[in-house]
C-alpha cells in the first residue's frame, strides 16, 4: 500500500492541508508574486510600455478617459487606484475619467471608490465609477456589423473616450471567457452579443467560438483601442507582473509568461494533458477572486482533465447563491434550462448553465464555508464541509490532481 501525502491547498485566503493517495499531481495556473507594491509595478510599466510610447504624451489636457477592469482582475482596485493617481498627476481631473466595470456584484462600486480614495483622498467624489449593464442599451453604443452580419455594441462611456485603458487579466486561452488582447467584448459588450459567445461554449461549437473571437477582436479595433494592461496571475489573488502598451504585443508577452510559470517546477506539460479520477480545483484570494464566474471557470478546467466518470470539486469561499445559480434547482431538462438562464436576466445566469451542462454528466461537489449544505442540496451540487470530506472521496483513487488558482 503506498503511502499519502499532504498537499498544500489554498482556499480564499487561508491554506489548508490535504493527505492525498501518493502519485497525486498538484499542477498551477498562476505563479509566485511580485513583492513590489502594485504602484510601483504599475508606473514601471506606463513609463516604459511595450512597443508605445510613454502614456502621459498619447493624452492630451482635456481627453476623456475611460478605464475599463475586467471583472476579478488580481487587486485589481488597487491597480485602477493608482492608475487614476497616475492620470491625476499628469495633470487630468477627476471629471475627465470613469471607471467602467464589467462585474455586476453588488459591491463592486464601493470597492472600487474605496480603493480610488485611499489613493487619492477626494478623488472618489469626482471620478465617475459606473457598472457595465450589458442588457440596459443607453449604456450601449453601435460601433459596427462584423463580417458575421452580428451588430456590434459596446459599453457607451468607452466608444465616446478620447482614451481607453483596459486592464484584464491574462488566463490559460481555453479557460471560460478568457479575454482577447482588448478585452472589449464579451465583457463590455451587449446581452445578445454575450449571449452568441455563451452558447457557442455551451454547444462546444468551435467554429461558432472562432467567429465570436474575430467578433471581439474587431470590436477593440474600432474602437480604436491603442493601449491595454494585462495582469499575470500570481497565486493566493496577488500579481506576478503587470504588462502595458500595444495591445497585441502586451498579450503576447503576457501569455508567454503566464505558460513559463505555469510550468516552472516538477509540472510537465505531459501532466496538464493527463485524464484523473478526481480533481480538486482550488479558488484562492480575496473576495473579488469568490465569484460563480470563477466557480464556472474552475468546474470547466476540471471537467477537461477527467475520466469521464471522474467527479470536480471546487473548494473556494463564495458567500451566497445568487438569483442565477438558484435556479439550478430547476427540474427543467438541462438543454431547457441552460437556454432560459441565457434568454434572461438574473445575475450569474451564464456561470448556473455553465454548471447545470457539467452536472449532467458528472459528479460536480463545492466546499464553500460561507453556504449551508441546506442551500447546496436543492441545486444538485453535492456538499463538501471539510477537507476529510474531501481526502474520503480521494481514498483509494490512483489518478487525483490538484489545480491551484483553477480560475486562470
Amino acid at each position: 500500500m503506498k503511502p499519502n501525502v499532504k498537499h498544500a491547498i489554498r482556499i480564499g485566503r487561508k491554506t489548508h492541508e490535504l493527505i492525498l493517495p501518493d502519485g497525486a499531481v498538484t499542477l498551477g495556473y498562476a505563479g509566485n508574486s511580485d513583492p513590489r507594491p502594485v504602484g510601483e509595478l504599475l508606473r514601471e510599466s506606463l513609463i516604459a510600455p511595450i512597443e508605445f510610447p510613454e502614456l502621459a504624451l498619447a493624452i492630451l489636457n482635456e481627453d476623456l478617459v475611460a478605464v475599463a477592469l475586467e471583472e476579478a482582475v488580481p487587486q485589481g482596485f488597487e491597480i485602477v487606484a493608482e492608475l487614476i493617481q497616475w492620470l491625476l498627476e499628469r495633470p487630468l481631473r477627476g471629471e475627465q475619467i470613469t471607471v467602467v466595470l464589467s462585474s455586476a456584484d453588488r459591491h463592486a462600486i464601493d470597492q472600487a471608490r474605496e480603493a480610488i480614495e485611499r489613493r487619492s483622498p477626494g478623488a472618489s467624489g469626482t471620478v465617475r465609477i459606473v457598472q457595465h449593464a450589458a442588457s440596459n442599451h443607453d449604456q450601449l453604443e453601435y460601433i459596427a456589423a462584423a463580417k458575421s452580419a452580428d451588430p456590434i455594441y459596446i459599453q457607451r462611456d468607452l466608444v465616446e473616450a478620447a482614451v481607453v485603458l483596459p486592464i484584464y487579466s491574462i488566463r490559460d486561452p481555453d479557460t471560460l471567457s478568457a479575454s482577447d488582447l482588448y478585452a472589449m467584448s464579451p465583457a463590455f459588450a451587449d446581452a445578445k452579443t454575450q449571449q452568441r459567445w455563451q452558447l457557442a461554449w455551451l454547444d462546444d461549437n468551435q467554429q461558432h467560438l472562432h467567429q465570436q473571437s474575430k467578433l471581439s477582436r474587431e470590436a477593440g479595433w474600432l474602437m480604436g483601442v491603442q493601449f491595454a494592461i494585462a495582469v499575470v496571475p500570481a497565486c493566493d489573488g496577488k500579481i506576478t507582473a503587470i504588462f502595458a502598451g500595444d495591445p497585441q504585443s502586451v498579450h503576447q508577452k503576457a501569455c508567454e509568461q503566464q505558460r513559463e510559470q505555469r510550468l516552472h517546477g516538477k509540472p510537465s506539460q505531459e501532466d496538464y494533458e493527463r485524464q484523473f479520477d478526481l480533481a480538486i480545483a482550488a479558488i484562492d484570494g480575496g473576495p473579488e477572486q469568490q465569484t460563480w464566474l470563477n466557480v464556472a471557470r474552475a468546474v470547466a478546467r476540471a471537467d477537461e482533465m477527467l475520466h469521464p466518470s471522474g467527479r470536480v470539486i471546487v473548494c473556494c469561499d463564495i458567500d451566497r447563491i445568487t438569483d442565477g445559480v438558484a435556479q439550478l434547482a430547476s427540474d427543467d431538462p438541462d438543454e431547457q434550462l441552460e437556454k432560459e438562464l441565457l434568454a434572461g436576466n438574473l445575475q450569474d445566469a451564464f456561470p448556473a448553465a455553465v454548471l447545470r451542462s457539467i452536472q449532467a454528466r458528472r459528479s460536480v461537489y463545492l466546499m464553500a464555508p460561507m453556504i449551508s449544505e441546506s442551500e447546496m442540496e436543492p441545486l444538485g451540487i453535492a456538499y463538501a464541509s471539510k477537507t476529510s470530506d474531501i481526502e474520503r472521496l480521494a481514498h483509494g483513487l490512483t489518478a487525483v490532481v490538484v489545480i491551484h488558482s483553477a480560475q486562470f
